[in-house]
């Protein structure tokens, strides 16, 4: 688990990066488990730019991976 919203959202990544021969080669999978209802737009958009590998500079800091 690399952290969780003020919702209660809880977002992961994998620890493997994708396999050379598939889209988005190189990148690590990145994905939430919605506390209640699925729905995107339960999102807030720092996690928004994290899911999808652009997050704001000052979100990296404040949403950096707990240690293992």
């Amino acid at each position: 688990q690399v952290g969780t919203d003020f919702q209660g959202n809880r977002y992961y990544r994998s620890r493997r990066r994708i396999p050379a021969g598939q889209p988005r080669a190189g990148h690590e999978r990145r994905w939430v488990i919605y506390n209640g209802a699925n729905d995107a737009s339960r999102v807030p958009a720092e996690w928004h730019g994290w899911l999808h590998g652009t997050p704001h500079r000052h979100a990296a800091r404040a949403y950096a991976p707990a240690a293992a």
